[in-house]
């Protein structure tokens, strides 16, 4: 009896779990447009690669100017 109604059960889940086939069906994006897949790949991948570039600029440039900052106030006392 229990031994029926689960393989039921699992001829049902199967049946129901029917996906398209082919090459690039099973991938979350469409793979149909080459050059907008190549864009969407550069944006992802580069944005990834390029974010700590401008961390590393950005604390750079807040180095500077913390520096310009001092050196002003310091020509300013000597004057």
């Amino acid at each position: 009896m229990l031994g029926q109604s689960i393989q039921r059960f699992t001829t049902f889940v199967v049946r129901r779990s029917h996906y398209e086939e082919g090459s690039g069906k099973d991938l979350p994006f469409s793979v149909e447009n080459k050059w907008w897949l190549l864009v969407v790949m550069t944006l992802y991948f580069g944005s990834g690669f390029a974010i700590p570039f401008f961390i590393v600029g950005h604390q750079l440039l807040k180095e500077i100017r913390m520096f310009y900052l001092l050196h002003e106030t310091d020509m300013k006392r000597s004057i």
